[in-house]
């Protein structure tokens, strides 16, 4: 047997025990029931034998009429005859020496009963006889009165001749209860009393044995389950050592992971960057290399006197626009590194004008949809059960972004925004009607340069911005769903973070 196993081996030892003590018990009480129940019907059957025969006794001593008493003789007669049988079945699963002393009482009692249907059947007849005197038959006298005389004298032969019999089978019955005395029923009653003491003696010293194997087991059971207790302390130590140092290098890790993040973010905003001003430096490169080679040959010209009027005027015209397409190229360079700025200042210091919800969207949200895509139909709409002081400065950038991102990218006819505040949150939704976005392309629509017009001059900043300020800035949350129309960007916002007065502060 092995170690794993000795444990629920000793636990199916004591649920063994606990059935077998649980079985001596029922035993036990079954046993007891039989015992206690076979004495009493025993009494009970000595009892009712015993007011038959003085029933019969009484034949020749009570002052009552003699026919009610050969009737009632009967009927006890028939209750007697019935509980002997009840008793003999009773006695047929007992132990061989009670069974033999209950047979024994049972049919001394049935040839006493044998003997009283005689002395029964004897009195009737005795009745039947025609020369009965109707004092006797009528009864209006016992046959008590007969004691002492000549009963020749006062009655008929017949009847004479009844009457001796009856009081010889009476003398015979007197003699057999003798022998079936109150003695023999207690002898009977001990021993069911021995064999019940005998029996309990016996159950007990099983108990004794069954209580002791218990004992052992569970004591055995503690002391295996305090060592195991001590082996699972000493592992779950070990473990906690383990678990400290796994967490150790779990949080070196993720340090690892996120400066290599951090690096790949700083990595691809850097090739972004470049990427974006790349060409309006090459271009404003190329512009100027051309035209320092367009003021040098007309400078040899000049200095060889063969440089004509139509030709200096042609040139100088060239070199206008390459200084056009220079200034052009750095302009879009300056609104390129505003961009930059911005997104580098999303997450500044909170300021702005603090206005109430209601005032937001149905005046500023309109203006700033003409002003970013005049021919959007917009459709604004708010809870008017909850109105709230929020910020103009974050809600507008957030908002520029999201119409420019619908005129420019999803190529929309109308947007919706709708505003509801719950509780603490302030929660929007934005929607247009444009071509969508597919569904593996929604994790990217956040992150820095992603943009599906590449070449167009944009730079997929705006979603970038929209998602920096709401996330880190705003402390709420943004997600995006694209469909085919339709975009939908949900932003939920405590409201705590879009008014930081003094007030929301304290």
């Amino acid at each position: 047997m092995t170690k794993q196993r000795l444990p629920i081996s000793i636990i199916a030892l004591c649920f063994l025990c606990l059935s077998a003590y649980i079985a001596v018990n029922d035993f036990s009480y079954r046993k007891e029931s039989e015992y206690r129940a076979i004495q009493a019907t025993t009494y009970r059957a000595y009892s009712l034998w015993h007011r038959y025969i003085g029933t019969l006794k009484g034949l020749t001593l009570t002052t009552n009429a003699f026919r009610d008493t050969l009737d009632t003789a009967v009927v006890l007669q028939e209750h007697t005859t019935a509980l002997m049988e009840e008793l003999r079945a009773a006695a047929s699963g007992m132990d061989p020496e009670i069974k033999t002393q209950i047979q024994a009482f049972v049919g001394s009692i049935e040839n006493s009963v044998q003997l009283g249907q005689e002395i029964i059947e004897n009195g009737y007849l005795f009745l039947a006889q025609p020369d009965l005197p109707n004092v006797y038959s009528e009864g209006r006298l016992g046959l008590s009165t007969l004691s002492g005389k000549d009963v020749t004298a006062l009655m008929g032969k017949l009847s004479a001749y009844q009457y001796y019999q009856l009081i010889r089978r009476l003398k015979g019955l007197n003699t057999l209860f003798d022998q079936i005395h109150s003695d023999r029923l207690d002898q009977i009653l001990t021993s069911i009393d021995l064999q019940s003491d005998r029996m309990s003696l016996s159950i007990f010293r099983v108990r004794l044995l069954v209580l002791a194997v218990t004992i052992a087991a569970i004591s055995a059971l503690v002391i295996l389950l305090y060592r195991l207790n001590r082996f699972l302390r000493k592992v779950a130590v070990k473990a906690n050592a383990e678990l400290v140092t796994t967490q150790s290098h779990l949080s070196e890790a993720q340090g690892f992971l996120h400066n290599a993040q951090f690096q790949q973010s700083l990595f691809e905003m850097v090739a972004g960057i470049s990427h974006e001003l790349n060409t309006p430096l090459g271009n404003c490169v190329g512009a100027a290399s051309y035209l320092e080679s367009k003021i040098a040959a007309l400078h040899d010209e000049v200095a060889l006197e063969s440089l004509s009027r139509e030709r200096f005027e042609r040139e100088i015209a060239e070199s206008l626009e390459g200084f056009d397409l220079i200034r052009g190229n750095l302009e879009r360079m300056k609104l390129q590194i505003d961009t930059f700025k911005r997104l580098s200042s999303v997450n500044g210091e909170s300021s702005g004008a603090i206005i109430p919800l209601e005032e937001f969207v149905d005046c500023e949200l309109p203006a700033l949809a003409r002003s970013h895509a005049e021919n959007l139909e917009l459709n604004a709409r708010w809870d008017r059960a909850g109105n709230a002081p929020v910020r103009y400065a974050d809600l507008e950038m957030i908002f520029a972004q999201l119409f420019d991102n619908a005129r420019e990218h999803s190529r929309a006819r109308a947007v919706s925004a709708a505003f509801t505040v719950r509780g603490e949150l302030l929660e929007i939704t934005f929607e247009d009607d444009g071509v969508g976005l597919p569904e593996e392309l929604l994790s990217k629509v956040a992150e820095p340069f992603f943009t599906t017009a590449r070449g167009t001059g944009h730079m997929g900043l705006g979603l970038s911005i929209v998602s920096s300020l709401i996330g880190n800035k705003l402390q709420g949350t943004i997600g995006f769903t694209g469909g085919n129309p339709g975009f939908r960007v949900s932003m939920r916002i405590p409201l705590k973070y879009l008014d930081l007065s003094p007030s929301a502060r304290a």
